[in-house]
């Protein structure tokens, strides 16, 4: 049973709150521009350009380990423009939308659902590869989503077995009498499920494919110092619109996996703290802080471990180290140092 549930906690992944939301907004949005058309038709094509951002965005948090959707924000909107990938899922769209209905009428039932079944079965991999690679020529490669789809394994059967029954469902929504708002609503989410199905499952075997996808061009950026800024702003933007929207373990997540790939995590790690030392609230600025205060007691800077909890002592009286053996190391440098004070404090239990 467990691929199943697995694939069942991946597909719910966007009805949680961050991407619910989204998710309404949105498809409120699209009910009420297509009501004025075509007029609103403009209004359309720039909320989907949005949406397909977004779920890019999701994509690679969920193949980096996130198993929380992401907040839209502005800073994700505009900071992924020129991003060519995101017009795949559009163009797709379109295709087949267009295809299925010629092919019905010019060659049947069922060849148009032969077509579908085979769009369905590789949709999953065409993700997967997009994720892991960062570039759309191999996602459209039908060899190299032959090859994912193998590497995958028994949870490729199920995804695509879930994706089927997801178009299914969509299917059935767009042909009954519903409002709008309801059938747009499916659709993203039905996209949004897919998305969690591969990029989840990718993260899940991804020491698999990591051993075996030399066939595969990995994803490899280089960033100027001033695309590095941008990106840390970006993430940083992210990480409090979520924590702020209730997705805090995502948030943590997202923020560890940019400190673990930055070249210099420590000093990665000491411009986000002085970031969000000063965010309203003390308790993601504390987690960061026992990360910080981590990397650097393992590189026996002491003094500047000292510091840091001396100034998250005077924020937040409740601030302990990671774990006792951090604890019992600290007081003894602050006991070396003669600041008793920053001792005592951290042997004394915090009131409450």
């Amino acid at each position: 049973m467990e691929n199943p549930l697995r694939i069942l906690r991946l597909a719910a992944i966007p009805l949680r709150l961050a991407s619910f939301l989204t998710i309404v907004v949105l498809s409120g949005a699209l009910a009420i521009a297509n009501t004025v058309a075509p007029f609103g038709w403009p209004l359309m094509l720039i909320l989907l350009g949005w949406f397909f951002r977004y779920s890019f965005e999701f994509l690679d948090n969920m193949i980096g380990g996130a198993r929380e959707a992401p907040v839209l924000s502005v800073e994700m909107v505009f900071g992924s423009i020129g991003e060519w990938r995101s017009l795949l899922p559009l163009t797709i769209a379109v295709a087949v939308f267009f295809a299925s209905g010629a092919t019905s009428y010019w060659f049947g039932v069922a060849v148009t659902g032969v077509a579908g079944l085979t769009a369905i079965a590789a949709f999953p991999a065409v993700l997967a590869i997009q994720g892991w690679t960062g570039k759309t020529r191999q996602a459209l490669s039908p060899a190299h989503c032959a090859r994912m789809a193998r590497l995958l394994g028994r949870d490729y059967l199920w995804i695509a077995g879930f994706t089927a029954l997801i178009v299914t469902c969509c299917v059935i929504v767009l042909y009954a009498q519903t409002p709008a708002m309801l059938r747009i609503a499916v659709l993203l989410y039905a996209w949004l499920a897919v998305i969690a199905l591969s990029g989840g499952t990718v993260y899940f075997r991804r020491q698999t494919i990591e051993e075996q996808t030399e066939f595969l061009d990995k994803r490899e950026v280089i960033e100027s110092p001033a695309e590095v800024a941008r990106r840390r702003e970006e993430i940083v933007d992210w990480v409090y619109a979520s924590w702020r929207a209730g997705a805090q373990e995502n948030a943590w997540q997202t923020l560890s996996r940019h400190i673990t790939t930055s070249e210099d995590p420590l000093a990665e790690l000491r411009i986000v703290y002085r970031r969000v030392s000063n965010w309203e609230g003390t308790r993601f600025a504390d987690r960061v802080a026992q990360e910080l205060l981590s990397r650097l007691l393992v590189e026996d800077r002491e003094g500047e471990a000292l510091m840091l909890a001396r100034e998250r002592l005077q924020r937040d009286a409740s601030f302990r180290p990671r774990d006792d053996s951090e604890l019992s190391r600290l007081v003894q440098i602050a006991n070396a140092n003669a600041d008793r004070a920053t001792a005592r404090a951290l042997v004394e239990t915090p009131s409450k």
